[in-house]
């Protein structure tokens, strides 16, 4: 903690800049695949629902059988296709959730570097009708496993993670 004026923020913009630029260029060596893979996938999406309208339309027997075997190979095909994440070495003002999304997506490893101290009002219940939650914090400090699983997204799961924190509060 430090006493207002103490220049806080420019001492912690010339500390963070190093990793953004650092995270800007895995960004940049990232985006062109991710963007080719989401558009091989928009096109495997496209394919599967032309397969699914042939097959609904078709009256022959064979003709169905045929499209069904094209459709289970596009679905396997669409099933392979993976978008790469865009790399984060950082994150700021984040939900617990959005916390542990970022820690699967990125290898277990994400700091929450902030000038302010929001972080300790959203793992006090800001977004989350004033409930508590600070096990990704908890668990990202000691490096217990975290598993989580909710019907509106995935299973995640992060075996060892390491969630650094810095922050500059007054």
């Amino acid at each position: 903690g430090m006493e207002s004026g103490e220049r806080k923020s420019p001492v912690f913009r010339l500390i963070t800049a190093a990793l953004e630029d650092i995270e800007e260029q895995m960004v940049m060596g990232v985006k062109e695949i991710a963007e080719q893979a989401r558009l091989e996938l928009d096109i495997l999406e496209s394919r599967l629902k032309t397969l699914k309208t042939r097959a609904a339309q078709a009256n022959d027997v064979q003709e169905i059988s045929k499209t069904k075997e094209e459709i289970a190979a596009v679905t396997r095909q669409i099933a392979d296709c993976q978008i790469p994440a865009m790399p984060r070495l950082l994150a700021d003002d984040a939900t617990s959730e959005a916390v542990i999304s970022l820690l699967a997506n990125h290898g277990g490893r994400i700091s929450i570097m902030s000038s302010e101290g929001g972080l300790f009002e959203t793992m006090a219940g800001r977004y989350a009708d004033n409930v508590p939650n600070i096990d990704v914090y908890l668990k990202g400090y000691s490096g217990d496993p975290i598993r989580v699983d909710r019907k509106t997204r995935g299973p995640e799961f992060i075996g060892r993670p390491a969630l650094n924190l810095a922050l500059t509060v007054q």
